[in-house]
């Protein structure tokens, strides 16, 4: 309902831009006009009659109605731009799925859509890409050339010029904006724009001033991007054994999908040699027993649509041989001392291997272990997002 009186907001507004067009040229046609509505919103209008009332009345509902109405009726990056990607439209889909945004539960798949349009885009219009970029070399504009470039499929007829045109032109951009270019990059990294990131520093030059914060950068942003595509596989992996438990007709299937679950959760742990670095996530829980002796710890992550907690056990006697819950003194103690609950944080643990669930988790149910499943780690780091 709101998404509709979004839509109808939008298209009041050109309308409005006319009467008031009109308005300020002859106001009283647009009064005799707008009078005929029912009252009393006919009655309002037609005391509207002269410049400055119309100027008041329609100059402030064209822009108020511009602001509320794209609000209220928020594009649907996403659907639109799978649309045009089931019918071939690349630039279609780059221009709506590139727009999509990161918290949006389809954000994971927009991206692959994403990187396969702009291949094919620019497979249609290799040529026209080409002309332009030389165009933009032989104009100094080296970043609309990298611009233009960067995305080029790397098994075309012209793929060879278009390397060398792109290896030169971010050598030129380097000697001249390699300030500008660092700095882009530290606010992508800011950003957690790892592609922009790693974009923007590939072929740094070995002897600029800039190299050695360049290289550590890019290297950082690298890390994190690996280790991030872990935690983006686990955990919409498991969001779709959610999917499927919940789509289940009968026990008998959702029992099934709880073990398969279970099995590949295994694999996966066994895949990460049983330890995870640097993931992403929220302090849920940050607290001590009493007299502070041992630390109770829970990190959330629910981006790609399954809450998932990562998490210490809760009292020390569970924790009798598991030995997750940091002790006051401890590297791990330390850290979470300079943090609070809401905190986001990149951390590393160990995971600990289970018989029945591949990973050890706590949910006492299979809808729980699925539906919102709590794993229990041993932290070996965590740092704030900045």
């Amino acid at each position: 309902m709101i998404r509709l009186l979004g839509d109808f907001l939008v298209f009041v507004v050109p309308i409005l831009g006319i009467l008031l067009i009109i308005g300020l040229i002859k106001p009283s046609l647009v009064s005799n006009i707008m009078k005929r509505l029912p009252d009393p919103i006919g009655e309002f209008f037609e005391k509207v009659n002269n410049r400055k009332k119309v100027l008041l009345v329609y100059g402030v509902s064209c822009v108020l109605l511009m602001i509320i109405g794209p609000t209220l009726s928020p594009v649907e990056y996403f659907e639109t731009g799978k649309q045009y990607y089931e019918k071939e439209d690349w630039a279609g889909a780059v221009n709506n799925l590139s727009k999509v945004s990161t918290d949006d539960e389809n954000y994971a798949e927009a991206l692959e859509l994403l990187s396969v349009a702009k291949e094919n885009r620019t497979r249609e219009q290799a040529e026209e890409i080409l002309s332009g970029a030389k165009t933009s070399f032989e104009e100094k504009k080296w970043s609309e050339v990298i611009d233009l470039l960067s995305d080029f499929p790397k098994d075309h007829s012209l793929t060879k010029e278009v390397n060398k045109l792109l290896t030169n032109a971010k050598e030129k951009r380097f000697e001249e904006e390699g300030e500008e270019v660092v700095e882009n990059a530290k606010m992508a990294f800011e950003e957690k724009n790892w592609d922009k990131v790693n974009e923007l520093l590939s072929g740094f030059p070995k002897d600029h001033p800039l190299t050695n914060e360049a290289n550590t950068l890019l290297k950082t942003s690298k890390e994190i991007q690996k280790n991030l595509v872990l935690q983006e596989e686990f955990e919409i992996k498991r969001n779709s054994f959610r999917e499927a438990y919940s789509d289940a007709p009968n026990e008998i299937k959702k029992s099934a999908i709880w073990v398969e679950a279970n099995e590949w959760t295994g694999e996966f742990g066994k895949k990460c040699g049983w330890k995870i670095n640097n993931w992403y996530g929220t302090i849920e829980d940050l607290s001590t027993d009493q007299g502070g002796d041992v630390l109770t710890l829970s990190i959330s992550s629910r981006k790609f649509g399954t809450r998932i907690d990562y998490e210490t056990m809760n009292n020390w006697f569970s924790d009798m041989g598991e030995n997750t819950m940091p002790k006051k003194g401890s590297k791990i103690y330390d850290q979470a001392a300079e943090l609070s609950e809401g905190d986001y944080v990149y951390f590393s643990a160990e995971l600990i291997q289970s018989s029945q669930k591949g990973i050890r988790e706590t949910s006492l149910t299979e809808s729980g272990s699925l539906g919102s499943p709590e794993f229990i780690v041993r932290f070996t780091d965590i740092r704030p997002e900045k």
